[in-house]
């Protein structure tokens, strides 16, 4: 067993059921431990049965795309459980993320109708404005769609390309920009409220370390504003996993703190805006949100 997995068992046997479940962990539990976490194999199952059911979707659009599925990028769940876990029932996705270019975006979309899948409709507002949702009128399968736009931020897409992952076709993000979307998006948008995808970088960085450039990656995340979120995961994981990454242990926080963020709305709204590497970014985030409230845009 590695180092990240003796961690995610040793910090879910302090929590209680509502925390594992809360940050989707118990099938993960189960598969690992099945005789302690037998309460759990109905979420392993469940797990299991919806993954499954996103890799066939992901398939079939891969198959009417053809040579073309190299110009989309998966991210997050689907590009990472068959890399970082033992099996398809282990993470919870609640849905499947695509990252495409404006350009290619009809040709997608038209796939996506013919198999029946129906856009979402919400309120957009600078938060959401680069996403399109779409679900299944069969099985009720999400697609989320990305477009010139990872977390916000304005990607050059010819910077991304890797391997293609096998059977599905489409690429997947380099290392150094997988990893930071994956802090990006734990510790900006959702300010440490998962478990899962903190488990997702600790399995990735102990999985890839020696393939990473963390000169590079210092770099992008002071071009694209999240070095403080940087700094904290990458000085926490090295904190609970003694990878010797070279970052300062200031500023890693405990496991105690990352759960208070999501336990405590005080706290949790002290570093959402602390985070961030410009504080008055957060502010003009929030009143970004107030307004479209408001005015509903």
């Amino acid at each position: 067993m590695n180092k990240s997995r003796e961690l995610i068992l040793e910090i879910s046997s302090k929590l209680n059921k509502q925390q594992i479940l809360q940050h989707n962990i118990a099938g993960l539990l189960y598969s690992s431990n099945p005789s302690k976490y037998e309460e759990y194999k109905i979420n392993w199952a469940t797990n299991f049965q919806s993954n499954e059911l996103k890799f066939n979707e992901i398939k079939k659009i891969s198959n009417l795309l053809g040579l073309k599925a190299e110009n989309f990028t998966l991210l997050k769940g689907l590009a990472l459980i068959d890399c970082l876990y033992e099996n398809r029932g282990e993470r919870f996705m609640s849905d499947s993320d695509l990252f495409c270019k404006r350009e290619d975006l009809t040709e997608l979309l038209n796939i996506l109708e013919s198999l029946n899948y129906e856009e979402y409709s919400e309120t957009k507002w600078k938060g959401n404005e680069f996403k399109k949702i779409y679900f299944s009128k069969e099985n009720k399968n999400v697609i989320e769609i990305h477009i010139d736009k990872i977390q916000f931020y304005e990607i050059n897409f010819d910077w991304l390309k890797d391997k293609k992952l096998e059977f599905l076709g489409f690429t997947k993000l380099k290392a150094e920009y997988q990893l930071l979307h994956l802090i990006s998006h734990l510790a900006i948008q959702h300010t440490f409220d998962s478990l899962t995808q903190f488990f997702d970088i600790c399995l990735f960085i102990e999985k890839y370390n020696k393939n990473i450039d963390f000169e590079l990656l210092e770099v992008l995340s002071k071009r694209l504003g999240c070095n403080k979120a940087l700094k904290i995961i990458l000085a926490t994981v090295d904190n609970l996993l003694e990878l010797d990454l070279g970052v300062n242990p200031k500023y890693a926080i405990t496991i105690e703190q990352f759960l208070s963020y999501s336990s405590s709305p005080s706290k949790r709204y002290i570093m959402k805006h602390s985070i961030r590497d410009s504080f008055w970014s957060a502010v003009k985030y929030d009143l970004q949100w107030l307004i479209s409230k408001i005015y509903g845009r």
